[in-house]
């Protein structure tokens, strides 16, 4: 899952980067095989436990968060960075939306393996 969350930040700031560049990056992000076998054993064990599905539906909201928090410094410490996710000028909105989209997508993938 933590794979999963570092990938949904690359694909956001992909969003702004030249075609060719992005698509790189779109290509060397979807060698996700090997997350297909997770799937199945996460959405076997919660099936199995009510306390497994709990105790991993907590951490996988935490790891959300401290994801946030690690975003946050790399975009802090990276004023490029911000350069790329607020292209459009609309200041700390966009950002909101940036954010706002990485729990979206992470909520989608706790609801697949039956976290949510």
């Amino acid at each position: 899952m933590g794979d999963a969350l570092a990938a949904d930040f690359y694909l956001e700031i992909a969003t702004s980067l030249p075609t060719e560049v992005a698509d790189v990056v779109r290509a060397v992000l979807s060698e996700t095989g090997h997350s297909q076998f997770v799937v199945a054993e996460v959405q076997a064990a919660v099936t199995a436990s009510q306390k497994q599905r709990h105790r991993l539906a907590l951490w996988s909201r935490r790891l959300l968060g401290e994801a946030i928090t690690q975003a946050q410094y790399v975009l802090a410490d990276h004023d490029e960075l911000v350069d790329l996710v607020m292209t459009s000028g609309e200041g700390l909105t966009q950002m909101t939306e940036f954010f706002d989209r990485l729990q979206r997508t992470h909520m989608s993938r706790m609801q697949e393996l039956g976290l949510a």
